[in-house]
């Protein structure tokens, strides 16, 4: 069943201001009360518009959704098994990294699909016509 654009734009928004207040309190510095809130307002202004534009090229927020939590699990664990310091702010970028994976992931794979399909097409087309016909020397 395929959702109303409309849906789809508002439905991506929502799933990108929830990672924006989940990525707020790694951007601030440790800065007490006011610099926690004023990165999670950051982040919630910052990334419903990067939500907007992959609703509008037709990403799904589920997917968007899973792909970002998948990051952000993968991104501590790495954080964490490397025992470096910042290890919100890796798993931050690695729940960006997911989400936009998530939301794009079956685009591309529709689209590179597709191209394939029509590569194959065309060399089994030749192939059926004999040789390619030689162009002016």
């Amino acid at each position: 069943m395929k959702t109303s654009r409309g849906k789809r734009v508002r439905r991506m928004m929502l799933v990108w201001l929830l990672f924006g207040a989940a990525i707020g309190p790694g951007s601030a510095p440790d800065a007490g009360a006011v610099g926690l809130i004023s990165g999670i307002l950051a982040g919630m202004l910052l990334l419903p518009w990067l939500g907007l534009v992959l609703g509008l090229i037709g990403g799904q927020a589920r997917q968007a959704l899973l792909g970002g939590a998948w990051g952000f699990a993968v991104g501590l664990a790495v954080a964490l098994a490397a025992d470096e310091g910042d290890v919100l702010r890796k798993a931050n970028v690695a729940l960006i990294a997911g989400g936009l994976i998530g939301a794009t992931f079956p685009l591309v794979y529709r689209l590179l699909a597709g191209a394939g399909a029509g590569v194959l097409r065309l060399f089994l087309r030749r192939a059926a016509g004999g040789a390619a016909q030689p162009g002016p020397a």
